[in-house]
């Protein structure tokens, strides 16, 4: 498993280093970046590819599993997180790039087998769309690495959270995507003006979402369903701080509410999911 994990982080880096890097260009601070934004979409979506498909085959259509429709759903958002970077589109159409990877996403990784089918098929999309809206909201508003770091951190955790419920491949997955996170971090401090916003959003929002969700869907271990839930919710953080006393002043103190709101209910989450786990072993750890 070490293996796999570190070809899938390594993968993840590669793509997401040399996409970026063309779209971006940080060594030309001059340089036009809003027709950039397309790296973003393309970096996360192809990043999670080879993590996939280090032992396991591409899955056919339908796949055989739910969790399967991961890799299509992903690339559904990136074209359109693509789409989106392109121009400015008009409002119809900008209501259909918040609910089609959303819609999508609650439709085909929630199978019939979950209890409750149609709550989860809501619960997902749900948070898929607000999880979007979010990190655009924020991508749109701050410059620097603030924001990556922030969602660093919450796949981090998530990471965590899969690990615990026992979901192998699920965790080499978010591992790649907490890599390429950490990749545009180091990118968004080096050249502040990049930014997640319209591009690689709706990207980041589904593949978050749909791997907590689909480990949860998976899992036996006891883990609390609230920690799955909070864990793909944490990036809500990220509007604390709108809220966050003399930001204007002093852009750091934003900077450092975001990454701590969203820090919070992750580690939380994180935290209970390894005492569950740690609980329910035989050997107590």
């Amino acid at each position: 498993m070490f293996q796999l994990l570190a070809l899938s982080i390594a993968g993840a880096v590669g793509v997401c280093m040399v996409l970026m890097l063309i779209a971006w260009r940080p060594w030309r601070p001059d340089a036009a970046l809003a027709g950039g934004r397309w790296g973003g979409a393309a970096a996360f979506t192809l990043a999670l590819m080879p993590a996939y498909l280090l032992g396991e085959r591409w899955p056919g259509l339908p796949p055989s599993e739910s969790w399967q429709w991961i890799v299509y759903v992903l690339l559904v958002s990136g074209a359109v997180g693509a789409a989106d970077s392109s121009r400015r589109w008009p409002a119809a159409v900008r209501v259909a790039v918040y609910v089609l990877p959303a819609g999508v996403a609650g439709a085909v990784l929630v199978g019939d087998w979950v209890e409750s089918p149609w709550l989860w098929r809501a619960v997902t999309g749900l948070l898929v769309l607000v999880t979007h809206a979010v990190i655009n909201d924020a991508g749109e508003r701050c410059r620097g690495g603030s924001v990556p770091l922030a969602l660093l951190v919450a796949a981090t955790c998530a990471s965590i959270v899969i690990l615990e419920a026992n979901s192998a491949k699920l965790f080499q997955l978010s591992a790649a995507l907490a890599a390429g996170l950490g990749v545009c971090t180091v990118l968004a401090w080096w050249r502040p003006a990049v930014s997640l916003a319209r591009g690689a959003a709706p990207v980041i929002a589904v593949a978050l979402t749909g791997l907590v969700l689909s480990a949860k869907f998976l899992t036996y271990a006891p883990i609390p369903v609230w920690s799955f839930v909070l864990v793909s919710a944490a990036p809500l953080g990220l509007l604390a701080a709108r809220v966050a006393p003399g930001q204007r002043r002093r852009p750091w103190i934003a900077a450092a509410v975001r990454v701590i709101a969203v820090l919070v209910p992750a580690g939380v989450a994180a935290a209970a999911a390894v005492a569950s786990a740690a609980a329910d072993s035989p050997y107590g750890y």
